[in-house]
């Protein structure tokens, strides 16, 4: 018996969920996408840090100084990309995105990171910026304290998901596509 869109929806949902709190879960370290200011397409692989299913948010962390800033600047849009080899299941979500920095919701997202994490923004050299030595640029750091200023936290609400599973029965894929009016999800099945 095929599953409901409405169930299948869920499980892509929960997925998600797990992927930002496990970061064993093969939803952890997504691609995203953005588009770049001249107009092409920019992919990185990014650590995914919250869902909130209800608020169809998805959000990751970055680099005040990085180009992703840039292109979120130029154009919100952005697609993220998730994979889970062991079940062959790809997820791709259309959002819109939103990134804070100073602000209430990048300063409680910089208290949840460790220090490890938190020396990523401490590190003198700007992201994508010529380097003469990257083993000294690496260790060129300002303190902790003031790396947070380095920090923001990208918000981004989904409008869109396409769901594939790969099979070798036959592939099964489904897209869902927000509807505002409505507030709620319209989904299909569609050919793989």
């Amino acid at each position: 018996m095929e599953q409901a869109l409405d169930e299948l929806l869920a499980d892509v949902w929960a997925r998600l969920v797990r992927g930002a709190a496990d970061k064993r879960a093969p939803f952890n370290r997504p691609a995203i996408a953005t588009v770049s200011e001249a107009g092409g397409p920019e992919v990185r692989t990014v650590v995914l840090r919250t869902v909130t299913p209800s608020l169809r948010l998805l959000a990751f962390h970055t680099d005040m100084r990085s180009a992703k800033i840039a292109a979120l600047r130029h154009n919100a849009d952005v697609a993220w990309h998730f994979w889970d080899p062991r079940a062959q299941i790809q997820v791709r979500v259309g959002a819109e995105a939103a990134f804070h920095h100073a602000d209430d919701i990048s300063r409680a997202a910089w208290a949840k990171l460790h220090d490890g994490s938190k020396r990523t923004y401490a590190q003198r050299a700007i992201p994508g910026a010529a380097v003469s030595d990257p083993a000294v640029a690496a260790v060129e750091t300002i303190p902790l304290d003031d790396a947070a200023a380095n920090f923001a936290a990208v918000m981004t609400t989904a409008t869109s998901i396409d769901y594939l599973h790969l099979a070798r029965t036959g592939h099964r894929r489904a897209i869902w596509h927000w509807r505002a009016q409505q507030q709620d999800w319209a989904g299909a099945w569609v050919g793989a």
